[in-house]
């Protein structure tokens, strides 16, 4: 009951790159893992980072009322009950996700709001096709990144926590804000990070091809970890056309765990990749691919060094004859 009430306060301020819907959504699950007789110190500390940032502070490219919550709190209001009883179908129609795609690439936040909504009451789109646009519009985004690769990185982050917040609340109006208010932080993250003109360059995720290149499955994955970072537009096209197979996609996730738990030298190399790999199985199967070829974007490639820690750790194993 708690929580209904923090997946509100989550969704509804974006400032701090996403972090108070990642905070909502993995307090949650870190109760569910350690157990609900811990929930008041989460709380406490949940409340507390909540209530980061005044009204009028603006971060991120936006003070709290220049958001879209305020316009979605009443377009829930006024078009709740018209919603049909289809608008929670998890199947989303692909035209329908490549429209709505088209408009976070462009829209302002409250048009990008405006429109998903009227899809959904008029019953052109479903909640499927929306998070189907919603997590291409944020892989997307950290694949067009050219620098404040941390924009893009947490632009996944929120949707992730967003979704799970969609998902584990129990009132249908909440997840209905919470769908609109993931459709308005795509817009928003993508309006801020375009401010720079430099920090974007035009890739549509849904341009990407698979590679033609039909090497053997150990040959295929040297190829795309040598290729990452410096070639990781060819290696995304790989990994798109071997993520069409379930073998190939589960050896590519365990190759890039193994890399991730080697080699990473900070947090969100862990973060992005748990990220994406959840999100896969939430967007539709023709979109599946595309996600986990958006994972070669944040991960440590063949070529990255083992931070020292790591090293140590390696040296101390072989001085116990493991």
């Amino acid at each position: 009951e708690v929580f209904d009430l923090m997946w509100r306060y989550g969704a509804r301020d974006y400032r701090n790159i996403g972090h108070k819907a990642i905070f909502v959504a993995n307090a949650y699950r870190t109760l569910e893992a350690i157990g609900w007789q811990h929930s008041e110190p989460v709380l406490r500390s949940l409340a507390l980072g909540l209530l980061d940032f005044g009204k009028q502070q603006s971060v991120n490219g936006y003070a709290f009322e220049d958001q879209c919550y305020a316009g979605n709190l009443k377009r829930v209001k006024e078009s709740f009950a018209r919603l049909p009883d289809g608008w929670v179908a998890e199947d989303g129609d692909a035209a329908a996700t490549r429209g709505i795609l088209d408009t976070l690439r462009a829209a302002k936040p409250e048009e990008a709001c405006a429109d998903v909504a009227a899809r959904l009451v008029k019953g052109t789109a479903n909640q499927g096709a929306v998070w189907n646009a919603v997590h291409l519009a944020a892989a997307e985004l950290r694949m067009r990144t050219r620098s404040q690769a941390i924009l893009g990185i947490h632009t996944v982050t929120s949707a992730n926590g967003l979704h799970y917040g969609f998902q584990a609340a129990y009132d249908a109006q909440m997840r209905f804000l919470i769908l609109l208010q993931a459709a308005g932080w795509m817009s928003q993250f993508r309006n801020y990070a375009q401010s720079r003109e430099e920090n974007l360059r035009s890739f549509p995720i849904t341009n990407l091809e698979p590679s033609a290149d039909d090497a053997p499955l150990d040959r295929a994955l040297a190829e795309i970890f040598a290729g990452i970072p410096k070639s990781v537009d060819a290696s995304a096209s790989r990994i798109l056309r071997l993520a069409r197979d379930p073998a190939g996609r589960q050896a590519f996730i365990a190759t890039a765990l193994r890399h991730t738990i080697a080699k990473a030298d900070e947090v969100h190399y862990y973060k992005y990749l748990a990220a994406m790999i959840e999100d896969v199985p939430l967007v539709s199967p023709e979109w599946q691919p595309h996600l986990v070829a958006g994972m070669a974007y944040y991960i440590k490639g063949s070529q990255d060094a083992e931070p020292a820690a790591m090293k140590r750790a390696r040296e101390a194993l072989k001085g116990l004859g493991a």
